[in-house]
């Protein structure tokens, strides 16, 4: 695109050879044909980002290195330029020329160092500390040629032979009921038993051919040789299964929502939610959202069969089945049916019935990506609870709302049968000389409500200061406001709110003309208030 600008074309073009790529690559890559209409609509998509950002942000370049090209400080310089590069995306080729405008050359050592660190800080946020999920700790594994038979599609109980106990006390066996952690789906837990010692099972991956259970010891210490009891909780189980089936209920129902072209591009499946990357360029309404939700209960509802078969893969594919871009299958593959609306490749643990996931609920929608979305869900009691949560949530929200509602319309008629005896308030004020001190404490009105009062009262009054006051249990709160003649002969309420507030032991202050404040000490609002006109009759008179 960048050299594509040089000869003048200035808009998305590559996205037009997508359809040419997938005839020329269709033997290798199959998938790239079947799916070039979504795979050209993010490539376009991603054409006008690049578009938008040098259109933002080379003028900014540009101006950037006019700056510095007087300072001459290759330092800077390499920095601004990575700073484009990192968080703009903007290409090194084009900054480079963009500095040549301006005879600067970007010290491409010192670009290389940024680079090296940035990545080098990345992957240290990303790094798992334990050993366990390191890229050494697998090639360990692998490398004891160990293998382990999955009995877990039948079996969640089993007698097992002790192959390897590593370093951290993780456990290989022969044989295992535990599904090893693959295809987006989290390993079981469960319990490892033999005569020298037992491990709760937290956790179980598949590392090569081997499952590996990891955990903590319970008591003494599993030998190599040992024969163990081997059993998968249960209860994780089956949650992990009923997320599992609805996670292929959720892709089928969005194929029928959205279109055909939504293909999954990741996943995660645990006994706590499930989590379901798709590739979709809109935005999903929530009309469409809640139909897809309606769709998926419905099939539950249906008390649906889940066949699990091994098939021939050339013969499950021709046959509609499913499979995860860029996954690599055996030749003999595991085919998930549901009904006749879903049928995927799939090694995962699935229920045998669609009325087993009992209910499901999506519980947040966004997008992730450029053209990929996700959505998260519940299923069973768990999805129950979420909703009666969030159904509690808004009702705590209305009655929140609905009482304030009622406290500002009390508020507001408390206010107006004030302004009603404004008049006598006016009246009741201590004169001094033409100005009068029109102090009053005033029930059930917040600091809002003396305001407006006080603002009524100064309309009224040629020359006054108005002091209004309220109080609870726990704080006593004030305004005070002045006319602009007693500001002219030097009066500030800011000056008379902190006088105010050290009666209270609170603080206050403000504007010349407007102040307020307040202080802890409730009992002594009264006198305070008789302090404080004796503080203005001193400075009036």
């Amino acid at each position: 695109m960048t050299h594509a600008k040089d000869i003048g074309i200035h808009e998305p073009f590559l996205y037009k050879l997508v359809s040419i790529v997938a005839d020329v690559m269709k033997a290798q890559y199959p998938e790239v044909k079947e799916r070039r209409d979504d795979i050209a609509q993010v490539v376009k998509r991603e054409e006008e980002n690049f578009l938008n950002v040098l259109e933002k942000q080379l003028p900014k370049v540009e101006e950037m290195f006019g700056k510095l090209s007087n300072k001459k400080d290759n330092a800077a310089l390499a920095r601004a330029a990575f700073n484009f590069y990192d968080t703009y995306g903007m290409p090194y080729d084009m900054l480079e020329e963009a500095a040549e405008k301006f005879r600067l050359k970007i010290d491409k050592e010192k670009f290389d160092e940024l680079l090296k660190k940035q990545r080098e800080q990345s992957r240290a946020k990303t790094k798992i500390v334990s050993g366990i999920f390191s890229g050494t700790f697998a090639k360990k594994v692998e490398a004891l040629g160990l293998k382990t038979e999955f009995l877990g599609y039948e079996k969640t109980h089993a007698e097992a032979r002790v192959l390897a106990v590593l370093e951290g006390a993780e456990v290989i066996l022969d044989k295992t009921p535990f599904y090893g952690e693959a295809g987006g789906q989290v390993g079981d837990w469960g319990r490892i038993e033999t005569k020298s010692g037992a491990m709760e099972v937290e956790d179980a991956k598949k590392i090569g051919d081997a499952v590996v259970h990891i955990g903590r010891t319970l008591r003494g210490k599993i030998e190599i040789g040992e024969v163990a009891k081997v059993s998968v909780n249960e209860g994780v189980r089956n949650k992990i299964m009923r997320n599992h089936t609805a996670t292929h209920l959720l892709q089928a129902a969005l194929r029928k929502v959205l279109g055909g072209h939504v293909h999954q591009t990741g996943s995660l499946v645990d006994q706590n939610h499930l989590r379901f990357d798709f590739t979709h360029m809109k935005k999903i309404g929530p009309r469409e959202t809640a139909r897809v939700e309606e769709i998926v209960n419905e099939n539950i509802r249906k008390a649906m069969t889940v066949k699990k078969e091994i098939k021939d893969l050339d013969a499950a594919k021709k046959e509609g089945a499913t499979a995860l871009f860029g996954e690599k299958y055996s030749d003999k593959a595991r085919v998930v049916s549901v009904g006749d609306i879903s049928k995927e490749l799939c090694g995962g643990t699935h229920v045998n019935n669609t009325e087993e996931i009992g209910f499901f609920k999506i519980t947040r929608e966004g997008a992730i990506a450029s053209g990929i979305r996700r959505i998260e869900a519940m299923t069973g009691e768990a999805a129950k609870e979420w909703v009666k949560t969030q159904e509690e949530i808004e009702k705590k929200r209305l009655e929140s709302e609905t009482k304030k509602k009622e406290e500002k319309k009390a508020l507001s008629g408390r206010v107006n049968t004030e302004i009603k005896k404004i008049d006598s308030l006016i009246a009741e004020g201590k004169a001094l000389g033409d100005t009068k001190v029109i102090a009053a404490i005033m029930e059930k009105l917040n600091v809002y409500g003396l305001r407006t009062l006080s603002d009524k009262i100064r309309a009224k009054a040629l020359s006054c200061v108005v002091i209004l006051a309220t109080s609870d249990n726990e704080k006593a709160s004030f305004i005070i406001s002045l006319t602009e003649d007693l500001i002219r002969k030097g009066l500030k309420a800011s000056d008379l709110a902190r006088e105010l507030a050290k009666f209270l032991n609170g603080s206050g202050g403000g504007r010349p003309d407007f102040a307020q404040g307040g202080g802890k000490d409730v009992s002594e609002l009264t006198r305070a208030l008789e302090k404080i006109t004796s503080v203005i009759k001193e400075k009036i008179i």
